[in-house]
């Protein structure tokens, strides 16, 4: 992320807001204005950002310039004093990445740790698993807002498929599907991906407590329910996608020698099972390099 859009017409707050998030962001560029007009001049100039933070009510707009600046593709999260949930609906179903009241911001805490994840999520990708299309690209708009790589399969087989073939991060799976099933998809999946490794949210219409628990022991890291909203499956992704950076962080630190930054004879002995067993799936053969350095122990001895 390299150029964020400020739309805020209070000086003091935004004054405070930006100094805040300069402070956290040096490698971003900001840029501030304060009215409907200035965002019309943007617009129509075609000028690009990778974010907007916009108040709701400017002097010359009471909250019209969020949907233009929606419909030019700009991705918007939108800063109000209001807390009204006729109003937040409103605002989710323009498509904007968040909604954020300016009385809950905790010193700019939520919004600070927003962007840091829109920033991650440009390196991240998650496949969607939904027999419907329709689901799926209701499910991939309100993702790819999120700064997600997207990827789409119909049933369990074809995004073990896609899983296979490209760099996954996460998976949000529905559960009824043809050919195989989300429980069936996340059995097969869990034989080589674990918790860790892959994170799986599942979805389904399902009432039945049996059904979460089934999921849930079966290796699912979520689940969610339908009907739920827009902003419910965002703060569920990025969650999880926290908890994953989290989890990698201190598995990072556990599996690399903190002098060369090469992963250590714990890593070996935990991708080497992972290896051997996605080379019998896909029956391709294996090959092995070992090398013997002399005098090895003087080495470490003196540079660790």
């Amino acid at each position: 992320m390299k150029k964020i859009l400020v739309i805020e017409d209070d000086r003091i707050y935004q004054k405070i807001l930006l100094k805040a998030l300069i402070n956290h962001f040096s490698h971003i560029e900001f840029e501030v204005i304060e009215t409907y007009a200035e965002i019309k001049k943007i617009i129509n100039s075609k000028k690009r950002f990778d974010l907007v933070i916009s108040d709701i009510n400017l002097p010359d707009s009471s909250g019209e310039h969020i949907k233009d600046l929606v419909n030019a593709h700009y991705k918007v999260v939108v800063m109000t004093g209001l807390n009204d949930d006729t109003f937040r609906d409103e605002m989710f179903a323009f498509d904007i990445v968040d909604y954020i009241i300016k009385s809950e911001l905790q010193r700019f805490g939520y919004l600070i740790k927003l962007i840091q994840r829109l920033d991650a999520n440009e390196s991240r990708s998650i496949l969607i698993v939904e027999d419907s299309k329709p689901v799926r690209s209701f499910y991939k708009r309100i993702l790819e807002k999120q700064n997600l790589t997207v990827y789409e399969a119909e049933d369990g087989q074809k995004a073990l498929k896609i899983i296979s073939e490209e760099s996954i991060d996460m998976i949000l799976s529905d559960y009824n599907m043809p050919n195989m099933d989300g429980m069936e998809f996340l059995k097969e999946l869990r034989v080589e991906y674990s918790m860790l490794d892959l994170p799986f949210i599942a979805i389904s219409s399902d009432n039945d407590h049996a059904t979460v628990a089934r999921f849930l022991k079966l290796g699912a890291n979520d689940y969610l329910r339908k009907p739920f909203g827009k902003e419910e499956l965002i703060c569920r992704i990025n969650n999880s996608l926290d908890m994953l950076d989290m989890l990698q962080h201190v598995k990072e630190s556990a599996t690399t020698d903190a002098l060369t930054g090469m992963h250590n004879r714990h890593y070996l002995y935990e991708i080497a099972e992972k290896i051997m067993a996605q080379s019998k799936r896909l029956d391709y053969p294996l090959s092995l390099v070992i090398f013997d350095i002399d005098f090895f122990k003087k080495i470490n001895d003196k540079y660790g």
